[in-house]
């Protein structure tokens, strides 16, 4: 698959993975503790699609490599949140299974990504450290 299509596909599934959450959390029930949950777990989800999307349209590498750290991170947090509430006993008929899963493989496809940029960054450094060295003698 190309660069710029899975770009677009990984937009649109952190996009549908923020609203779907969003979606869950409204079924959630009225009380304190769902609220307070499903509250982090909407704002986690939505702003790993945001960051994501950040990553996207980053000028520089450090700046792609930040965008999507951030991503895995929310993502893994949205993750924890949702096993939080599914612990406790808070939600319906496992409405957060196929989200929690979502979750996992989103963050699992970022760290992928930024195992490979981080290897990238440092055959760069390598190979310019070498031409620098090179260049000196």
């Amino acid at each position: 698959m190309e660069k710029e299509q899975f770009s677009k596909e990984m937009c649109e599934r952190t996009l549908k993975f923020g609203a779907d959450a969003a979606t869950a959390c409204a079924k959630l029930p009225d009380k304190t503790e769902a609220d307070i949950l499903g509250e982090m777990i909407v704002r986690c989800a939505s702003l790993a699609g945001a960051s994501y999307r950040a990553a996207c349209k980053s000028t520089s590498g450090k700046d792609f490599l930040s965008r999507l750290e951030e991503t895995e991170r929310l993502s893994n947090e949205a993750k924890h949140l949702m096993e939080v509430l599914q612990l406790a006993g808070l939600e319906k008929e496992g409405l957060f299974n196929e989200l929690v899963k979502e979750a996992g493989a989103i963050s699992q496809i970022c760290g992928s990504a930024i195992k490979s940029t981080r290897e990238k960054f440092s055959a760069y450094k390598d190979k310019n450290k070498k031409e620098n060295l090179k260049a000196a003698v």
